[in-house]
């Protein structure tokens, strides 16, 4: 999967670039609007599914990005996920 996402991005990046160079930016410290709330479907364990309302993010750093998702689909992997399959998932 990601040789296949390398290539949808390859035109994007600098020749001198690499996908697998590119910095993987993971963060929980997530500053929050509380005057704002979005809907989120919440995974909160096996088989456990729920819509709740969360603050939406604020933009504080210059390579943040808020996205409007528009839609979504299910995949068989998902399923997995749901019905806890993996060792490592934990809510």
């Amino acid at each position: 999967m990601a040789e296949t996402f390398g290539k949808i991005l390859r035109p994007l990046l600098p020749e001198t670039k690499k996908i697998e160079d590119l910095p993987l930016a993971v963060t929980s410290d997530t500053k929050r609007d509380p005057n704002n709330t979005m809907k989120v479907i919440a995974w909160r364990g096996k088989k456990n599914l729920s819509v709740e309302d969360m603050q939406k993010p604020l933009i504080t750093d210059s390579k943040d990005a808020i996205i409007r998702v528009t839609g979504v689909a299910i995949c068989g992997s998902d399923l997995h996920l749901y019905h806890e399959e993996f060792s490592g998932m934990h809510s």
